[in-house]
């Protein structure tokens, strides 16, 4: 799984989110990803 924000600061705060804390709990409880990468989004152009 891999998710990609729009900028650090936003990625931040979702990663201390109660929401994202229970994800990565169930996740872990079960098994459900081989690798979970998180990181903002880096504009090229």
């Amino acid at each position: 799984m891999q998710e990609i924000w729009c900028s650090e600061e936003s990625l931040q705060k979702h990663q201390q989110s109660d929401h994202f804390q229970h994800f990565q709990q169930k996740i872990g409880e079960r098994e459900m990803l081989e690798y979970l990468q998180l990181r903002p989004l880096t504009f090229v152009g």
